[in-house]
């Protein structure tokens, strides 16, 4: 498996993170859209301006494995009128990442948990008609997504796991309609998450990998967890990585969610010790 540099790791300027990640031996990246020259002026990706970005990276040898829609909200997730010119610009935003040969859109679901069963029900069904479009495009264009669970959870009062996103999957089941794999979200569930890798192995096409230790207190973002370095929490990485590699996972692993080191410059030492804990793992004979 490929390791991938998260957004705003390291630096913002693209010519740093290239050089990081060269001299770390990370083959990958993933992107946000507000890095692309005009994305923040106009809400939207200009294509010349995504492609030269892109560029920077892979003619180095770095592949943009992923890069952010910038438009999710509520609002357009939702349906409200409000969101309905950042869902055409999202819309658009998929053809531009396709046409410059990034395979991978993160998004996310920034919709709070509904107070009863019956706004369950509604906002559960304006999600399914949001993704329905959403991956109509995306499958028109050859671009897959991959979902991020709710967060932070602090703040919208909850994360999906393998039942909302096995629902989700259902209701939408384009094969554009990928999942952002988090075994940490899955652990603080109470979910296996080796279990999730392999019920949902066919929708995986991103994969953070963190680990988190139960808190004294409200833990990182409100999830009761604090957030660790791998290897000294609770999550058991050789049987996801295990899983992982039997689903045929492809794709990448990008190391995030750090405890803060003092002195350490946008986690430019903690990704380092992150990607050769992990490297060391995938290397030995049984993980």
């Amino acid at each position: 498996m490929r390791f991938c540099l998260r957004p705003n790791a390291v630096s913002a300027d693209p010519r740093a993170r290239l050089g990081y990640c060269k001299a770390i031996g990370i083959e990958a990246v993933q992107e946000r859209p507000g890095a692309v020259p005009g994305f923040d002026e106009k809400r939207q990706l200009d294509v010349r301006a995504l492609r030269d970005h892109v560029r920077q990276f892979t003619d180095e040898g770095v592949m943009v494995e992923a890069i952010g829609l910038g438009q999710v909200s509520a609002e357009v997730i939702l349906g409200q009128p409000e969101g309905a010119l950042d869902l055409e610009r999202m819309l658009r935003d998929l053809e531009a990442i396709a046409e410059v040969g990034v395979p991978i859109a993160t998004t996310g679901v920034p919709v709070p948990r509904p107070p009863t069963p019956e706004t369950e029900a509604e906002q559960f069904s304006r999600i399914a008609d949001y993704y329905a479009r959403l991956c109509a495009k995306a499958e028109e264009v050859g671009v897959r997504l991959a979902t991020h669970s709710p967060w932070p959870p602090s703040r919208l009062g909850w994360m999906w796991g393998v039942h909302e996103f096995a629902r989700l999957f259902a209701a939408v089941p384009s094969p554009a309609n990928g999942y952002l794999y988090d075994n940490a979200i899955h652990h603080m569930l109470g979910e296996d998450p080796a279990a999730a890798a392999r019920q949902l192995a066919d929708r995986i096409a991103f994969c953070h990998i963190r680990d988190v230790r139960r808190s004294a207190g409200a833990g990182a973002a409100g999830t009761g967890y604090d957030e660790v370095f791998p290897g000294t929490g609770e999550c058991a990485f050789g049987g996801v990585l295990a899983a992982l590699e039997a689903v045929g996972y492809q794709g990448v692993l990008t190391p995030e969610h750090f405890p803060a080191i003092p002195g350490d410059f946008h986690e430019g030492a903690a990704t380092a010790y992150a990607v050769g804990y992990f490297r060391a793992l995938l290397g030995s004979a049984s993980p």
